[in-house]
C-alpha cells in the first residue's frame, strides 16, 4: 500500500522524529511510505502535485499539515483526494 505522511517541519521541528517512527513501522509492515514536508515546494499546488504523483491510498497528516492547501473554489484540497485520511494531532 502507498502511504504518504504530510509534515510541517518549519513550524513543528518534532515532525521529523514522529514521521520517521511512523515510516519505519509502516515500512516494516510491507508498505511503501513517502514523507512529504508541506514546505518542500515553493507553491502549494506543486506540493499537491508531488502528493498525487505518488498515488497514495492513505494520507497521514501530522498536526493537520496540508490543510492550508485550497482548490480554486476555496475547498480544502486534501478533502478532494480519493484517499483515506488519518489526522494525527
Amino acid at each position: 500500500m502507498n502511504i504518504t505522511i504530510l509534515t510541517n517541519t518549519t513550524q513543528y521541528t518534532y515532525h521529523n522524529i514522529i514521521a520517521e517512527t511512523i515510516q519505519n513501522l509502516l515500512y516494516n509492515s510491507g508498505n511503501t511510505v513517502f514523507v512529504l514536508d508541506i514546505h518542500s515546494e515553493k507553491y502549494d499546488h506543486l506540493c499537491l502535485q508531488r502528493l498525487n504523483n505518488f498515488s497514495p491510498q492513505i494520507v497521514i497528516t501530522l498536526d493537520l499539515a496540508g490543510f492550508n492547501f485550497r482548490t480554486q473554489t476555496g475547498e480544502n484540497a486534501l478533502n478532494m483526494l480519493s484517499t483515506k485520511n488519518l489526522n494525527i494531532i
